[in-house]
């Protein structure tokens, strides 16, 4: 990884929630797959708490493939 693309996601997590305190928001969440350590990790250094376990039953048949997936993360509104 280079040196550039190290320091995205710091300023990315940093910008979300930034916005999201503006908006009032009761919090930022993201998804990533249980395997994926480093974004795991990576996404606790900021605060992040894991909150859930998402189980998935792989069947094969479908081209858009099962298990892990990362989605974008999402603002929880108080109201």
């Amino acid at each position: 990884m280079s040196g550039q693309a190290s320091a995205c996601g710091p300023a990315l997590v940093t910008t979300a929630r930034a916005r999201a305190e503006t908006r009032g928001t009761a919090g930022v969440t993201r998804q990533t797959g249980a395997a994926n350590t480093a974004a795991r990790g990576f996404h606790t250094a900021f605060g992040f708490v894991e909150e859930e376990v998402r189980l998935t039953l792989p069947l094969g048949g479908g081209s858009g493939g099962g298990g892990a997936t990362s989605g974008p993360h999402r603002e929880h509104d108080r109201s």
